[in-house]
């Protein structure tokens, strides 16, 4: 297995960069928040082919599916194989009153997303995990507004974005069960929050922290 970086901690998890001094704080604060302890080694992966433990190969093969077939060719149908029945997926920083529950529930996000933004395209940079039935997977994309997008019309502005998504599986890594996404965000997102966010006081700081 090819790692590209390791960080032992006492207090299990991962980040998008593990040698981070950010990175550190975020991993030990995802597994605070999950109630799991422990000291356990970080692994984060960059080349499928050199990893040995068939238990990672078959996270990182769910999440491909994820990425490829379902957002970027837009499968829908793929999500009843790859989504387990209570499956939760949530944008925790740009739309988090809204999680989808569910294959359904994430075909309905899937054609809202693509009619919103027919060209979302993501390319995964790298992953990493620390136990058996999570993945942290890191990427970069680019999406144009062509669509209505959280009721505002089609801006025709194209957006580049990144983020980290953590996954949870169930105990044999067939089903997805769990998608938290913290991504940058959109053009229509930074809009939509200067529609939101009152003027003066602290309006500014807050629109910096979040874009």
């Amino acid at each position: 297995m090819k790692v590209v970086s390791t960080q032992k901690t006492a207090v299990a998890g991962v980040a998008m960069n593990v040698g981070s001094a950010s990175g550190k704080q975020s991993l030990v604060s995802a597994h605070r928040r999950s109630g799991r302890v422990g000291a356990v080694r970080v692994f984060n992966i960059k080349d499928k082919e050199e990893v040995q433990d068939w238990r990672i190969k078959d996270m990182m093969t769910m999440t491909e599916k994820y990425f490829i077939d379902f957002v970027n060719k837009g499968h829908e149908a793929i999500a009843d194989e790859i989504f387990d029945d209570n499956a939760v997926h949530m944008d925790l920083v740009w739309d988090p009153l809204h999680p989808c529950v569910g294959p359904e529930g994430l075909k309905h996000y899937l054609h809202d997303l693509k009619e919103a933004f027919p060209d979302f395209h993501v390319d995964i940079v790298d992953m990493a995990t620390c136990d058996m039935n999570g993945l942290w997977v890191r990427y970069e994309g680019f999406a144009s507004n062509l669509g209505e997008y959280h009721g505002h019309k089609p801006s025709h502005h194209t957006s580049t974005f990144s983020g980290v998504n953590m996954f949870r599986f169930t105990k044999d890594r067939t089903k997805i069960t769990e998608v938290m996404v913290y991504r940058s965000a959109f053009a229509e997102d930074k809009e939509e929050l200067r529609e939101k966010v009152p003027e003066g006081g602290f309006r500014e700081l807050r629109l910096r922290r979040l874009m």
